[in-house]
């Protein structure tokens, strides 16, 4: 790095150091790279040429180009505000209220000295009730994400201290004693960037491994007020849950000494910026051992431990939730994935930061939490996954969680106030004087009538009325009920106003039963709506058109019931977004409730409710790019419960305003692929075009390129994407190949990537202009340094300097670091010419690109080089290749085979990176390196500086 910052300031403006250099060349004449420069002893080249280096005149931008400009520019923006005002839900997190207090445990020190720069804080909440220091009761770890602060766990240990005071209220002493508060402990990781290098992922669990370890002696050690504990639940945000899941692959991984993962906004199936190989590389060697333990042996490291995965929704812009699903890495018996969105009494969507502070969101966990800790002693897998199940699962449709009617009761059952209603339905509406408190019974219909289910819906508590299933006896007066069973596990809230409670029954597990009971304990005001169905008649699909779904269509319930359910297999693009709007149509008046919208895309995890029907916004997840070993999708499904004596209308368009964002969301990697793929081939078509040593344009070479063919040939890649993933063989080269370029099948797939490759030519001709208009606007302001610093210093640079660079640059200079570097550099030399070199345009140009891929490495480095630790140790080859970057200016005329050859390597390079960098971006990384390197040894062809070096080494 020391030596690239020498050359360049050496080579900035040659005219004014020493007695400055003069080309043997005359004007007009073509450059010749073995003309050397006449400066009093130096004999060096210069990294930039200087203003007076004699360029053909760029070549004018066809009108095409300048258009196709505008727009991808206009495209950029409206997609920009798309994605930030309107691709995202309406935010209803409540905020949480906590009087913190952090006590560091200094008695553990990890052995190890780089892990010392972690540490480990007790939560404590100083609300009056909370005294002392000491660990008293339930042990549980928050560990924070990427740039994530210990004191992040203080919404979630607020709410665990105050819902254990509020438990105490009513217990007898003996209760008091066997129930314990939780003690909060929290990692401090330094905020570190863990999401961008997996070395640092790695660094955290091995602190955290210990730390577990010490925690739980704490509770062994005598003296202590605690019950022993041999393991204990982690609390994870973002990155902190690859953390978590990494503890198992340790070699010193205590077993079953973690129960229970609970993972807030954690990117499980891909890393959100794969920017560092040793990410990826990590993330499969994890996702690998996950997959595999389980299916290898019940007693295996995970055979314990239950993942659960909390993603936030579109309110989360920082990781796309499609990647927080576990269905590919856990079976169902040890895990599971729910949106914020379908959790009950939730019902919001989060963002990445407000889903660690969402009132609602902690005291749901809080809840889970206690129940999993109940009675002193932590449940089996099953109870675990039971107890999250119904504290987490909206109970509807494919994430329900079904368990046994409750035990036989019988005593208090008002017979004498029994009402036997005739027919299949019941319906009770208004206040105590017109609703009764009374027993209310329906006979089960017999099989002949195929009526197969009992659903209800009431805005009345569960508490104030009971629905039971009976045995029937029968005397002269009728039948009433005998032994009957609640079906309290059965009902599940919807959110409404007030809230509602839906009970959805299939009568063949009710053997032995002959009535259902509905028993009004209290009423004060509200409705209960309940009836007997033949399930097969309230599910049906529509079939809508292609035209129809990216335009609008409309949709009428053919079915008057409580609940109907519709299935639109053509709607399988998560790219789409909806605009929703429905009516209800009552003869008989006004409805009993306003319809709820329930939506699902089968066969992923998010759930939502639609409640506005004036008017709201419809979109789903599911992302090939995560999910590309998914099976076919089924459609969207929607759930709706109405009034059955209303006829409900729904409406249903694009809102292609909203749609432009989630292109941003969804693929923010493929953009950043398909711009460096198009610059690696425009830079390396200058080169591939230089005849007689004339260099073309970076324009000339980009709008040159075989654009239409190009696009062909992503279309027909996708068409063969869809045709090889549809495929019912199942093997892993159609799997890899499905997962390439943008991931997308069927139709989506084949048209938005030739799409996205036009509009990124578009944006590539407005960053070059961009970076053109930054250099002139540096020269016009920067021209003094140089005038007044430069010219007074007079410096040298030999091949010896190359090899000092690349060691010194190999063990404490990252390549990252000096990407951005050379960026900077890159810019200040171009400041101080009048004309701008049509060959270190595209090279900045390309190290402009590499910035997304090194500023948040940039940003490690320089923290770790505050504290000292500035050895990188690993001889990244990298570095190397930038350094040799150093020593090449103007591309010589290329011999013809040298010119095939370039044209091939760059094409092979670019449509590798446009292939794989949306999965794999660090290739984009990769490719820029080998161009430079290329690039070196294109420029070093006719150069004899090397074997000269060699010889006088010697």
């Amino acid at each position: 790095m020391t030596s690239a910052l020498l050359w360049t300031l050496q080579s900035c403006d040659q005219r004014e150091i020493g007695d400055c250099c003069q080309r043997s060349s005359s004007i007009g004449s073509p450059l010749n790279p073995r003309h050397a420069f006449s400066c009093k002893g130096m004999s060096n080249r210069s990294l930039f040429p200087t203003a007076h280096a004699h360029m053909p005149r760029p070549t004018g931008i066809p009108a095409r180009f300048i258009v196709l400009a505008a727009f991808s520019l206009a495209l950029l923006l409206l997609s920009l505000d798309s994605f930030f005002n309107r691709s995202q839900d309406a935010k209803g997190c409540h905020m949480t209220y906590m009087h913190p207090d952090y006590v560091r445990v200094d008695s553990f020190v990890h052995s190890i000295p780089k892990l010392r720069k972690y540490a480990l804080y007790l939560y404590k909440e100083r609300d009056g009730r909370n005294i002392g220091d000491k660990p008293v009761g339930v042990p549980v770890l928050f560990i924070p994400g990427n740039a994530g602060s210990y004191k992040q766990a203080r919404s979630l240990g607020s709410i665990l201290s105050g819902h254990y005071w509020d438990l105490l209220n009513g217990l007898s002493w003996d209760e008091k004693q066997r129930l314990a508060p939780f003690d909060l402990f929290t990692i401090d990781t330094n905020e570190e960037l863990a999401a961008f290098q997996g070395h640092l992922v790695q660094d955290q669990a091995e602190y955290v491994n210990e730390a577990i370890k010490y925690i739980l002696s704490l509770y062994t050690s005598p003296g202590q007020p605690s019950p022993q504990r041999t393991s204990m639940a982690l609390v994870t945000h973002s990155m902190g849950g690859i953390v978590a899941r990494t503890l198992p692959t340790l070699a010193t991984y205590s077993p079953e000494s973690v129960h229970t993962i609970i993972t807030l906004a954690t990117p499980h199936l891909s890393p959100p910026a794969p920017l560092d190989w040793t990410m990826k590389k990590l993330y499969r060697r994890i996702n690998l051992f996950w997959r595999t333990e389980l299916v290898r042996s019940n007693e295996t490291l995970l055979s314990n431990i239950v993942l659960v995965s909390i993603a936030g929704g579109n309110q989360d812009t920082m990781i796309s939730s499609d990647a927080a699903e576990t269905g590919l890495i856990v079976p169902p018996s040890h895990g599971f994935t729910v949106y914020s969105t379908g959790i009950p009494f939730v019902w919001t969507a989060a963002d990445h930061k407000a889903i660690l502070w969402c009132n609602q969101l902690m005291k749901v966990l809080v809840r889970a939490l206690f129940a999993i800790e109940k009675r002193g002693r932590v449940g089996s897998v099953e109870e675990r996954m039971t107890i999250l199940g119904r504290a987490l699962k909206s109970g509807i449709g494919e994430h329900t969680v079904r368990g046994p009617l409750d035990e036989s009761l019988r005593s208090d059952l008002p017979i004498h106030l029994l009402n036997r209603i005739q027919g299949h339905n019941l319906t009770l509406s208004g206040t105590s004087e017109t609703v009764s408190r009374g027993l209310y019974t329906l006979e089960l219909p017999p099989p002949s009538t195929k009526l197969d289910t009992f659903t209800f819906v009431t805005s009345v508590q569960p508490t104030e009325v009971e629905v039971l299933f009976c045995e029937k006896e029968s005397d002269e007066s009728g039948s009433y009920p005998k032994a009957c069973r609640k079906v309290s596990n059965w009902v599940v809230p919807l959110p409404g106003e007030p809230v509602l409670y839906h009970g959805f029954v299939p009568l063949n597990q009710l053997e032995g039963m002959g009535l259902v009971a509905v028993n009004v304990r209290s009423w004060q005001s509200g409705f209960f709506a309940g009836e007997m169905v033949k399930e097969a008649d309230v599910k049906f699909s529509k079939e809508v058109s292609i035209t129809d779904v990216l335009t609008s269509f409309d949709i009428t319930l053919p079915v008057k019931a409580t609940l109907s359910r519709l299935r639109i297999p053509s709607m399988t693009s998560s790219l789409l977004k909806y605009h929703i709007q429905w009516r209800s149509a009552c003869p008989n008046g006004p409805p009993l409730f306003s319809p709820v919208i329930h939506q699902s895309f089968p066969p992923f995890s998010e759930e939502k409710f639609l409640r506005n029907s004036g008017g709201d916004w419809l979109s789903f997840y599911g992302d090939p790019q995560y999910t590309a070993a998914v099976p076919g999708l089924t459609g969207l499904e929607l759930r709706v419960w109405s009034d059955r004596s209303c006829i409900l209308h729904v409406r249903m368009s694009v809102d292609w305003r909203g749609s432009m964002g989630r292109l941003v969301g969804r693929y923010m990697m493929s953009w950043m692929a398909f711009l460096v793929g198009i610059a690696i081939a425009g830079s390396g078509n200058i080169w591939a075009r230089n005849i007689n040593g004339r260099n073309s344009s970076f324009l000339a070479a980009v709008t040159s390129l075989p654009h239409l063919p190009i696009s062909v040939i992503l279309y027909l890649f996708g068409i063969f994407q869809t045709l090889l993933v549809s495929l019912p063989l199942r093997v892993p080269l159609a799997t890899h190949i499905g997962g390439l370029l943008l991931g997308s099948r069927g139709m989506w797939g084949a048209i938005l990537a030739p799409a996205m490759y036009v509009v990124s030519v578009g944006l590539t001709v407005v960053i070059y202009g961009i970076l053109v208009a930054v250099g002139y606007l540096l020269g016009a302001g920067l021209g003094w340094i140089w005038r007044r610093c430069v010219r007074r210093l007079h410096l040298t640079f030999g091949p010896t300097g190359y090899l000092i660079s690349f060691v010194l640059g190999c063990c404490l200079v990252p390549h990252y670091v000096f990407c951005t570097l050379a960026l900077l550099l890159a810019l200040l030399a171009h400041s101080n010419q009048k004309t701008l070199s049509q060959q270190h345009l595209p090279i900045t140009l390309l190290l402009l690109l590499l910035q997304p891929y090194s500023i948040p490495a940039v940003v490690i480095w320089a923290r770790d080089a505050w504290e000292g630790r500035v050895w990188t140790g690993n001889l990244n080859p990298f570095v190397g290749l930038l350094v040799l970057w150093v020593g090449v200016e103007d591309v010589t005329a290329l011999p013809e085979g040298l010119r095939n050859v370039t044209t091939w390597g760059v094409w092979i390079m670019s449509g590798l990176v446009i292939l794989y960098g949306s999965k794999h971006t660090y290739v984009g990384f990769w490719a820029i390196c080998a161009l430079f390197l290329w690039a070196f040894v294109v420029k070093q062809q006719s150069a004899g500086w090397v074997k000269r070096w060699v010889k006088k080494e010697r």
